[in-house]
Formats: C-alpha cells, structure tokens, sequence
C-alpha cells in the first residue's frame, strides 16, 4: 500500500480516527487509547501534517490517551513528544527505542 521505506505517520492516525474510533462498535463512554509506533520521521505528507491529524483526535475525542513510539535513533523525538498526551514526557506519554528488539523494554517499564 505504501512506497517501500516511506512513513505516512497522518494517514495511520487519519485512518484510526476514521475506521477505529468512529465506528459504531465505539463505546463514547470508554477511553480510547491509540499507540503510535514510528521508525522515523514522517516522509509521506498525505491528509496532512500528523501534529494536524493528532489535534483532530484530541478535539474529537475528550477520551483519548495517545502515546507514542519512536523506533530506531532516526525518529523525531519532539514530534514523538508532540503527537502525544498531557504530560509529554519521555516514558511517561512518550517513548523511544533503538531498535525493534528493544521493545520489550518498554513495556516492562510502564507496568
């Protein structure tokens, strides 16, 4: 679906908000949680800017928890900030790891 090497990071979040979150099985009463996984910096600008995408997911949504993942050292470590939830941290609302092998670490981490 996608050009070998390329991250249309908007469009994954256009895509959640328009075929996850909107759907009628959707409870309105029960967060929903998106966890953004990236292994770099978005290279493919469709339906726009992701810092766009994810303020569309906040506005819509009161109940939303975003966090983001930032996979290999190319990633954008402000933009991961940015395209996460209150409070913005490293670790806490936003995370990142060298490498795929890694991502264990994470999770033993949050628990």
């Amino acid at each position: 679906m996608y050009p070998k090497g390329r991250t249309a990071t908007a469009l994954g979040i256009n895509t959640v908000i328009t075929g996850v979150f909107n759907t009628l099985g959707d409870r309105v009463q029960v967060p929903n949680v998106l966890v953004l996984i990236t292994d770099g910096i978005p290279t493919l600008p469709v339906n726009g800017a992701p810092e766009a995408a994810i303020e569309a997911a906040k506005d819509a949504w009161v109940y939303t928890d975003i966090y983001s993942i930032g996979i290999t050292r190319n990633i954008d470590e402000d933009l991961l900030k940015a395209l996460s939830s209150a409070p913005q941290e490293e670790w806490v609302s936003y995370f990142t790891s060298p490498d795929f092998e890694r991502l264990d670490a994470i999770s033993h981490d949050t628990e």
